[in-house]
């Protein structure tokens, strides 16, 4: 407890109540959250929605240092939020960037970043190799979240490999918020406390370990904590030969109120984990009053069953293949894998796209030319309408993918798989569609490792076949005759569409709209390779790729196509890993199957400088990059006035981040970035952009935390320029022995974009298994509208 209210403890309650960093202003996105950020570990992002009933889909788009292509992710939406995970193998240092895009009910797509990536630079996070407190203090038991005894509780800490200013004696022991320290024992580079020593009974029931460890003058250097759960000794021996579970349920009503508009809604949220021995079954079920027919299912439920050598899923799954065939696309029906070592078998089928039926606006007769000529008029029912043609608001097909991969291991040596996918429409799911589609893919894929995994080789390749429209079915050989040839009004020899009929016939559609009949000129192959070297503190990689403009896969929505060329990327370590380098280059080209009037080239230059000084210092981190695209016509000539291309752009960012203790801890972060585009182009389209923000969360005690910031953004352009400021302040409050958990935070904007926001939520524990949530968030736009959402969570855990 802090007696004294020094200057330091004021000036940082001063700091904490002026400053941090929010969200950038969105009319669809209320608040990012994003989990710590560590090098090989999956980064988890939620997204708050301020009218999640009025969006049909979210992605995460993000890109390592060094690329300019953007890999994308669905994310999932439940109740008020949209959830993502950016795969551990992405978070690589320094940094990452990302932004969301966001499909609107009305066929509307916004981005987060307004006007992200091209317009406005994408957010950027930030990857740490190591947590800066990293004193080399170890909790060696229990186990993160074990099922402990309660006549067998050891808690053992290490401080073998401890920094030379730890002092070893001055570290405090809590168990809960008690002070334990006296009833342990001080073994040279150990500390054990056992339940034995104890006086006092500990409940059966999860607990926290927090451990306070000072250096030699006495000042707290850092805090860690462990949870596990005390149970009873007969309890312990009984779980090790039975099936065991965990239920935890959740349901949700929620009111929002949006421009005068309220709409209740209800969402129940189920999931169950067990175990037995080696078998293992988590299930998952999210409904929702969302819900519609009229929109792609909101609905989730999945159930999964696996062991060391085999898994299967049921309902909706996000199954990986190799990333240019199928990956991030959500999947409902069934997904298995068996792993037998040497061999692996993975296989996918369900349904991607679920049937929207359209409907029928007006009817024509077959003499309506002009109105015969429209992108929305089909052909329809004549006995049931009355007439043969109408114009419609067209519906969506079911469309159905299988996915098959057999693949060959060697360990970690050795890996190469061959990959089948097969997609298509069902033209029967709905009366009022046009042109349904179909997709075959086949791909490979290879990787060596050697050297203990310091020369990584590796490659993949597909080639794809489209059929644009399987309305008419497959074509007869005397109709194939008939359209194709010199005879008719496509000449491909019929005798080429005949063996790819007898080739893909069984697969897919052969009719006119298959493509493409010329697969060696490689429109529709994509491929690429990559070799890594992790030599001499350098971490090298080089990649190839090669998009065909013709390239598709119903798997992997959007891959960029019509590109090739390569990119290369050094990072080196150096100082005992105390300073990063990070050097990249890349050149890209389209045009590839010489479609356009001129070929564009895309070079990009990325160069980042880490510096992780110690405990005490604060981590800087500095990067400049330049982006140069152009293309070979004239930009003088005002014929080329939207085609000829020449602009650079020149971006520098800065970020530092500091965990210190001053009177309190407190975590700071500011992050610094400007970018200036000139375009010298006829268009003279320059952009510039600034931004800033700075953010700070200080630990006032083991009750009261505040987290608090400031955001300033300003963009200039011919088309539009944009300026804004944004404020937040935030705490947290811990109450009635830690039962109840209250934080409120306000937010508002200032400048083009004016807004003011608040958040409450409280959270109470009624038992240890039982709590209450209850929100409420109002957003108010000056002279527009006051919006508000408020709900009541409850949560029940067995």
């Amino acid at each position: 407890m802090i007696k004294e209210r020094s200057f330091p403890w004021y000036f940082s309650l001063f700091i904490t109540f002026a400053l941090i960093t929010f969200a950038q202003p969105s009319d669809v996105i209320s608040r990012i959250e994003i989990k710590q950020a560590i090098s090989n570990q999956p980064i988890e992002i939620r997204a708050d929605l301020f009218n999640a009933s009025e969006i049909n889909s979210v992605f995460i788009a993000f890109k390592t240092f060094g690329e300019t292509e953007f890999t994308r992710r669905e994310m999932e939406i439940r109740s008020s939020a949209a959830f993502g995970v950016i795969p551990a193998e992405f978070a690589v240092p320094p940094s990452i960037e990302y932004y969301l895009l966001i499909s609107m009910l009305d066929g509307e797509l916004r981005t987060y970043p307004f006007g992200s990536p091209d317009q406005t630079p994408p957010e950027r996070i930030s990857i740490s190799e190591r947590t800066e407190f990293d004193d080399g203090v170890l909790i060696l038991t229990p186990s993160p979240g074990e099922k402990v005894a309660q006549d067998e509780l050891l808690i053992t800490l290490s401080f073998i490999n401890a920094k030379d200013d730890i002092h070893i004696k001055s570290t405090k022991l809590f168990l809960g918020f008690e002070d334990i320290t006296e009833y342990a024992l001080f073994a040279e580079d150990l500390i054990i406390f056992s339940g034995f020593n104890y006086p006092e009974k500990i409940s059966m029931r999860e607990q926290l370990i927090k451990i306070e460890i000072y250096d030699s003058l006495g000042n707290l250097k850092n805090t860690k904590t462990r949870s596990y759960t005390l149970v009873s000794s007969s309890y312990l021996l009984a779980m090790e030969d039975q099936f065991n579970y965990n239920i935890d349920l959740k349901g949700e009503t929620r009111n929002e109120n949006f421009n005068d508009e309220s709409t209740w809604y209800n969402n129940i949220d189920a999931r169950f984990k067990g175990n037995y021995n080696d078998l293992k079954v988590d299930a998952k079920i999210y409904a929702t009053s969302e819900e519609k027919n009229y929109r792609q299912p909101q609905n989730r439920y999945s159930a999964k069953i696996s062991t060391d050598w085999f898994d299967l899923s049921f309902g909706d799954s996000y199954p990986t293949y190799p990333e240019l065939i199928l990956s991030g696309k959500r999947v409902r029906g069934f997904d298995a894998g068996i792993y037998l070592g040497f061999f692996s078998l993975q296989a996918s089928y369900g349904e991607i796209t679920r049937e929207i039926e359209g409907s029928l606006l007006q009817t024509y007769p077959v003499d309506s030319t002009s109105a015969l000529l429209q992108s929305d008029v089909i052909e329809i029912d004549q006995s049931k309408y009355g007439q043969p043609f109408g114009r419609v608001a067209l519906g969506e097909y079911s469309r159905n993918l299988l996915a098959i991969r057999p693949s060959f291991n060697a360990g970690e040596t050795f890996q190469f798989g061959l990959t089948l996918l097969k997609s298509g429409d069902d033209k029967s799911s709905i009366e009022f569609g046009k042109k349904p589609k179909e997709n075959l893919v086949l791909g490979t894929d290879l990787r060596l490792r050697f050297d203990n995994s310091r020369i990584e080789i590796k490659g993949e390749a597909a080639m794809s076949f489209q059929n644009s429209d399987i309305s008419t079915g497959t074509l007869s050989d005397a109709q194939i005759d008939t359209v194709f040839g010199g005879n008719g009004p496509i000449d491909i020899d019929p005798d080429i569409v005949k063996n790819f009929k007898s080739i893909f016939g069984k697969f897919m559609d052969i009719n006119q709209f298959f493509g493409p009949w010329n697969p060696e000129e490689l429109s529709s192959l994509a491929a690429e390779a990559s070799l890594g070297l992790n030599y001499f503190n350098n971490n090298i990689r080089a990649k190839y790729i090669y998009r065909g403009n013709d390239y598709t896969s119903f798997g992997q929505s959007f891959l960029r196509t019509d590109v090739a060329g390569f990119n290369i990327v050094d990072r080196i370590r150096m100082l005992n890993n105390k300073v990063f380098l990070s050097l990249g280059y890349e050149r890209l080209q389209d045009n590839l199957q010489e479609t356009k009037n001129a070929t564009t080239t895309f070079q990009t230059i990325n160069s980042s400088i880490s510096i992780y000084p110690g405990e005490g210092i604060p981590n800087f981190t500095l990067g400049f990059a330049r982006y140069d695209n152009s293309n070979d016509l004239s930009i003088t000539d005002s014929t080329y006035l939207f085609s000829a291309i020449d602009d650079g752009t020149n971006k520098f960012y800065a970020q530092i981040s500091h965990n210190f203790i001053w009177e309190i801890p407190h975590k700071a972060n500011l992050y610094l970035s400007t970018s200036k585009r000139d375009d010298n182009s006829l268009r003279q389209n320059n952009t510039s952009n600034f931004s800033f923000s700075f953010n700070l969360r200080s630990e006032w005690n083991n009750y009261f935390t505040t987290h608090s910031g400031v955001t300033y953004y300003t963009s200039e352009s011919a088309a539009l320029p944009y300026e804004y400021s944004t404020v937040y302040f935030g705490v947290g409050l811990l109450l009635l022995e830690n039962k109840l958990d209250l934080t409120a935070t306000v937010s508002p904007s200032f400048g083009d974009f004016e807004r003011q926001a608040l958040d409450l939520v409280a959270n109470y524990k009624v038992i240890d298994n039982f709590s209450l949530s209850l929100q409420l968030r109002l957003y108010r736009i000056p002279d527009v509208s006051t919006n508000s959402i408020i709900g009541l969570i409850t949560r029940y855990s067995l």
